[in-house]
């Protein structure tokens, strides 16, 4: 039988994946509905963590279902993002079409699947509320990826 040496607690972390500041075990993976990338140089402000939120909330999406990284701190991969959570959907707001990669070109506001994700990029949050086009064409692609109608 094993038993675990209080006295030397990194025996308490043995087989986690780490990922930046993400820590996940590998018996206890989260997986999440929906996971929100955005990427921006610090946290995101309470202003665009309530509108994502007020969004995913109009799309049926509880906040358990959900969560939220920073791409640009942790500098997360679109393989690594399903591997670790496996969403359904990857939702981006981001300005760069390669904020998964230079590899991975991610069109404005059009819904691509890979690896039984299904993904959209956005215009950053702090964007949305100036722009009145871009929150309609989001809300009609959220329509189409959720099943709204």
């Amino acid at each position: 039988m094993n038993t675990l040496d209080i006295q030397n607690p990194e025996q308490l972390f043995q087989s986690q994946k780490v990922f930046g500041s993400i820590a996940l075990d590998n018996t206890f993976q989260k997986k999440v509905r929906v996971l929100v990338l955005h990427e921006t140089a610090t946290d995101l402000s309470e202003e665009d963590r309530g509108l994502a939120e007020k969004i995913l909330g109009a799309a049926k999406v509880s906040t358990q279902e959900f969560l939220i990284l920073n791409v640009f701190q942790e500098s997360l991969s679109v393989h690594q993002a399903i591997q670790l959570y496996q969403p359904e959907v990857i939702l981006v707001f981001s300005e760069s079409k390669y904020t998964l990669g230079k590899n991975m070109s991610l069109p404005l506001f059009e819904i691509l699947e890979i690896g039984g994700a299904k993904i959209l990029r956005s215009v950053p949050l702090s964007v949305l509320p100036a722009h009145k086009n871009e929150r309609e064409v989001l809300w009609k692609r959220l329509q189409t990826l959720f099943n709204l109608k």
